[in-house]
């Protein structure tokens, strides 16, 4: 069963019968208040099932991004981590995170590097560059005069 499958019974409960559940009804008002009762129950269930999804997928991107920040990593090693497309994950990404991969990337190396210029005050920017994925200090430079307004 995929991700995206539930049986009636998980739903519905293990003796629930669909036929059986429509044939109580009376008159066509009480068989449109069962199918609304029915339908409503099963967007319920889909509508918690995507949120469920949605962090999941969250908690992925977050682990990934955790793990592997000071690499040159890209959209297209998180598409692969993931095992989607990589146009796929970029709508995904925004959806979830509320941001663009670039942007959310660019933003965790900046806190990293100010964490570890907090705890580390000795350490060259070059180095911190480094420790953070940054190619050069002038990338880590520029990073901390946009997150911080114009320096530390």
């Amino acid at each position: 069963m995929s991700e995206c499958e539930i049986e009636a019974a998980e739903l519905f409960g293990k003796d629930w019968n669909l036929y059986l559940e429509l044939r109580r009804a009376n008159t066509f008002a009480e068989l449109e208040q069962t199918a609304v009762r029915i339908i409503g129950e099963i967007m319920d269930a889909a509508s918690q099932m995507q949120d469920d999804s949605a962090r999941n997928i969250r908690t992925s991107i977050e682990n990934y991004i955790e793990n592997n920040y000071s690499e040159d990593i890209s959209l297209g090693s998180l598409a692969a981590h993931l095992k989607l497309s990589e146009t796929y994950v970029s709508k995904l990404f925004k959806t979830v995170m509320g941001v663009n991969f670039k942007e959310y990337v660019m933003h965790y190396k900046y806190l990293k590097a100010k964490e570890i210029m907090k705890n580390n005050p000795t350490y060259k920017l070059k180095d911190v560059a480094q420790m953070v994925g940054c190619n050069t200090p002038l990338t880590l430079s520029r990073l901390l005069k946009k997150y911080d307004k114009g320096g530390k």
